[in-house]
């Protein structure tokens, strides 16, 4: 690279962005923060407002800039701190004049051949504790707990005194005790430490009236205001409120279906490898718009800690969208040979009927085991579902990932009264409910008993939730389990209530 492009690149994000990056060319309003000299940014930003486009070029910039340094990037899940490692940062680096420079590329950072890495993270304490970085990222702060923020505040504020940076970026999200809230604030009003902008979806040079008017029609008020103007808003008419998804969600590590296979042991017996974890499995199949989404539910190992079963999430293939059925039923059968799959609760709606007819008739060819059972989500079945899982999170005996996409699904699940008095839950118009869907399937399979196994206390590293559930840090479903698993239930097509 020739010297006077390295000087320049060096010291302007903006000829970085444009000239180094492939032609990834900042807009103005991303120069006006990149180029801020506050040592903390916050950044409230409407969909499609450039955020994460500006979080993957001020990352690589730095670790070019400055040999030797590190910078951190946490997002709320480990899944989307993943996603945005694979679809930001990482094609930034394909081009001609970065490919070069990069050493080491893996699933969760990237090392440059001047020693510097870009590492991401999910937001929990362990794994943020004592980080120390040349740049912090933390994407969707909304999403991020505020005790998580206390954690790693002091190793940032020390860093801040070394000429490092902070970027808290996010879209508006209604928590009541909101951290980053509290910092957007505080650059609005005047704070020299913090420089604070707020990006509506209407700043992206791509999107015009005709577009604004596009999404206008296709969401609520409210949600138009939050999504695309990035306003706080206080929702109405929500299914769950965000106490209850707040307090049931937590950040853990997901067990995908390779790990699972590498934890299993060879059955000399059977010549086959052991599947001991059992799960039910949650699936929703998707048309045009939808996506396919199977979400697997476990009850976690916890050595007696509850007084009743918990169960939780260690896995969530999808969301795929436009992905065609016979590879999406190739990774349920991957899921297959790694867990030892109890009930496939599957949707027979539409498209669903004949994709389950395939996935019933290749468990079976292929000996995995497991029921598939027909599922028809009409009204009613929703209503069932979403209340039992309700239940559940209040009670503290489900627990979910701290995944934004999931977490925004719960969230824009809308009931109204319909004229015979009954419920109807529904995602508003212009939302996604594939993840909410799956995940409502698999927990018509559970049932709420008493842990069967229940001891004085803990005797092993976990954390307590805000319904008072120990839960594991490194959580992992029970072995040979099928006590609080049973046939997906519900009230459906003429069917009396199962519950």
């Amino acid at each position: 690279m020739d010297a006077e492009v390295v000087r320049r690149a060096k010291n302007d994000v903006g000829y970085f962005a444009k000239v180094v990056c492939g032609g990834a060319e900042l807009w103005p309003h991303q120069l006006e923060a990149a180029r801020s000299t506050a040592p903390i940014v916050a950044l409230l930003a409407g969909r499609r407002a450039g955020k994460s486009r500006l979080i993957s070029v001020l990352g690589t910039h730095t670790a070019m800039a400055v040999p030797g340094c590190r910078v951190a990037i946490l997002s709320a899940g480990e899944r989307s701190a993943l996603r945005l490692l694979r679809d930001e940062v990482s094609p930034l680096l394909r081009s001609p004049l970065l490919r070069g420079s990069v050493c080491d590329e893996l699933k969760g950072s990237v090392t440059f051949s001047n020693h510097s890495i870009i590492e991401v993270f999910s937001a929990s304490q362990k794994a943020i504790r004592g980080i120390g970085a040349r740049l912090v990222v933390v994407d969707e702060a909304c999403f991020v707990d505020r005790d998580v923020w206390i954690a790693l505040y002091p190793s940032v504020l020390e860093q801040l005194r070394a000429g490092a940076r902070v970027v808290l970026a996010s879209s508006p999200w209604p928590v009541e005790d909101s951290w980053f809230r509290e910092f957007h604030e505080r650059g609005l009003n005047g704070d020299p430490d913090v420089a604070s902008f707020t990006w509506p979806s209407s700043v992206n040079p791509n999107i015009g009236e005709v577009e604004l008017a596009h999404m206008r029609a296709a969401m609520t008020e409210e949600e138009f205001a939050r999504e695309v103007e990035a306003r706080w808003t206080a929702e109405q008419g929500c299914w769950f409120t965000a106490e209850e998804v707040d307090a049931a969600c937590l950040d853990y590590p997901a067990l995908s279906p390779e790990e699972v296979r590498a934890r299993n042991r060879w059955d000399y017996e059977t010549r086959s490898w052991e599947r001991r974890l059992t799960v039910t499995v949650g699936l929703d199949y998707g048309f045009a718009q939808d996506a396919n989404v199977a979400t697997v539910l476990a009850a976690v190992e916890d050595a007696g800690a509850n007084n009743r079963v918990v169960h939780y999430v260690p896995w969530i293939d999808g969301p795929h969208y436009r992905m065609e059925y016979e590879p999406f039923i190739d990774r349920l059968l991957d899921i297959a040979r790694s867990y030892r799959v109890y009930l496939w609760a599957s949707e027979i709606n539409g498209i669903g009927s004949a994709a389950t007819q395939i996935l019933r008739r290749r468990v079976r060819e292929e000996r995995l085991g497991g029921f598939v059972q027909d599922c028809w989500t009409d009204s009613r079945r929703k209503q069932a579902a979403f209340s039992k899982m309700k239940a559940l999170m209040q009670a503290g005996t489900l627990i979910l990932p701290r995944d934004p996409a999931l977490m925004r699904e719960l969230r824009s699940l809308d009931f109204t009264r319909t004229e015979a008095g009954s419920l109807r839950i529904a995602a508003r118009q212009g939302s996604h409910d594939d993840v909410a869907l799956s995940l409502a399937q698999a927990v018509t399979t559970l049932r709420d008993i008493p842990n069967p196994e229940s001891s004085l206390g803990p005797l092993f590293e976990h954390v307590v939730t805000a319904r008072g559930t120990v839960f594991p840090v490194r959580p992992k479903p029970r072995e040979h389990w099928v006590s609080s698993f049973g046939s997906a239930e519900g009230r459906e097509r003429g069917h009396e209530p199962a519950w």
